[in-house]
């Protein structure tokens, strides 16, 4: 019993420190842009774009190339107006070529990127990145939805600036796989020590 009891405390103690984190996470991106907001023309406007995300979406291809799903998107045009993008946009980063940004999932075409940065080279979009400025890329916006009406954008300033940053108020919570194995472990412990009770004296 004993033996048994101890294999499953092990067990669940050892999931419960290398189970996934999930934590949610803003990352944000910066510049200045042309481009035109329902059908109101702008240049050389600011611009910030703010995706919301969960660092347990983050997946990899082929262990350089990282995405994350959006939940959210909204922006900025300062002096224009701000809205939430309403396609759905995913996150990628790619270590091999510095280089973080956005793109619209169904097309899959980029929409903002910060390129060419030695800083992107070992990021994943899991943890905070302080600012970071990049070579910009910031176009292919087709009449995107938006709450504020359809968004384009062309042209970019010098550079776009990117970080990333965990949501502070939310502490780390384990997985519901390992809290299901605590909860087995915990019984285990409860029903060994009414047995233990149970057991006449010698």
């Amino acid at each position: 019993m004993r033996s048994a009891l101890s294999a499953t405390l092990l067990m669940a103690a050892l999931l419960w420190t290398t189970d996934a984190v999930a934590a949610p996470i803003t990352y944000r991106f910066s510049g200045v842009v042309d481009g035109n907001l329902n059908g109101l023309s702008f240049a050389n406007a600011d611009f910030l774009f703010e995706l919301t995300a969960d660092t347990a979406n983050v997946y990899d291809v082929a262990g350089a190339t990282y995405f994350n799903v959006a939940s959210s998107v909204t922006f900025t045009i300062t002096g224009v107006g701000s809205g939430k993008l309403l396609n759905v946009y995913r996150l990628f980063l790619d270590q091999t070529e510095s280089s973080v940004g956005f793109s619209e999932v169904s097309s899959g075409l980029d929409r903002v990127d910060a390129l060419n940065n030695p800083a992107l080279a070992t990021y994943d979009l899991t943890t905070n990145r302080s600012l970071i400025y990049g070579d910009p890329f910031v176009g292919q916006f087709t009449n995107d939805p938006t709450t504020a009406g359809p968004l384009n954008l062309f042209n970019s300033g010098e550079t776009v600036a990117f970080e990333a940053t965990l949501d502070p108020r939310d502490p780390v919570v384990p997985e519901p796989a390992s809290l299901a194995l605590a909860s087995i472990a915990s019984l285990g412990l409860a029903v060994g020590a009414g047995r233990r009770r149970r057991q006449p004296a010698a």
